[in-house]
């Protein structure tokens, strides 16, 4: 992670990582869920290279990239570099649909936009490239621990401004993919709001994102009332990575145009 002042244990840091996002509709209701930040650096033609931050979350927590408002409150960094809990900016995404950018797979719920510019003094931790090396398969499997963390139903420390870390197993073999699609299965308590959690998983002790939450597997009782049965399902690593690729090479097109000569 970003190697800014702070306690230094991965599970200190994380919760710095994600940010809770909620979409302001025309019609003046309100949808929340989470994303996370995550550092990229981008190649540029003549050997110079870019970075940037992304904020990564689902296509359905950012509104497929339809909204105009999208709002983040983000601590404020204080001037020994350490985060000044509760005292917060409120950023609001304007000009949304130009930055966002989704998977190319219509079916993979993943999408990001670029925020450096518009989260001056505040503290954050993003991930970065060494969070998405490649994970030693051999030594996880079904029963494996994984921390996700998120704004589930919306519940956080609303006074301190911070997410909660939860923890969970691996319920699919994180080799395959769980109904022939890209995702696999955790045993968590999932709830509305976690849509978008980075979710991490131990591999040779290191911490490595395993994928993204996308949704909690729910039943429908009798009456109509829908329950979550404790079960989420996540989105694999490899379709980061490609969103992280997809988003870089669009960065790169339009860096290289606007470049002198």
């Amino acid at each position: 992670m970003d190697d800014q002042p702070t306690q230094d244990t991965f599970f200190h840091q994380v919760v710095h990582s994600a940010a809770r996002i909620s979409v302001e509709q025309p019609n003046g209701m309100s949808t929340v869920g989470t994303g996370f930040f995550f550092r990229t650096t981008v190649s540029l033609s003549g050997g110079q290279t870019h970075s940037n931050l992304l904020l990564i979350s689902n296509k359905h927590v950012l509104a497929n990239g339809h909204t105009g408002r999208v709002v983040l409150r983000l601590n404020r960094i204080q001037a020994d570099g350490t985060p000044d809990y509760g005292n917060t900016y409120r950023y609001c995404l304007t000009n949304f649909s130009a930055r966002y950018t989704s998977h190319p797979d219509e079916g993979v719920d993943l999408a990001c936009v670029p925020i450096e510019d518009i989260i001056p003094h505040s503290f954050i931790k993003s991930l970065t490239s060494e969070f998405l090396t490649d994970i030693d398969y051999t030594m996880i499997a079904p029963g494996s621990d994984v921390w996700f963390v998120g704004y589930p139903h919306d519940y956080y420390d609303k006074v301190n401004n911070l997410p909660l870390v939860r923890k969970g197993t691996l319920a699919s073999l994180p080799t395959i993919d769980f109904g022939g699609k890209g995702h696999l299965v955790v045993d968590a308590q999932v709830f509305p709001g976690s849509s978008g959690s980075p979710v991490f998983v131990d591999s040779g002790g290191t911490a490595r994102l395993i994928g993204v939450l996308e949704s909690a597997v729910q039943t429908a009782e009798a009456g109509g009332v829908v329950l979550p049965i404790g079960l989420g399902i996540v989105i694999k690593q490899n379709h980061v990575r490609e969103l992280i690729y997809h988003t870089n090479e669009k960065i790169k097109q339009v860096l290289d145009n606007i470049r002198p000569g």
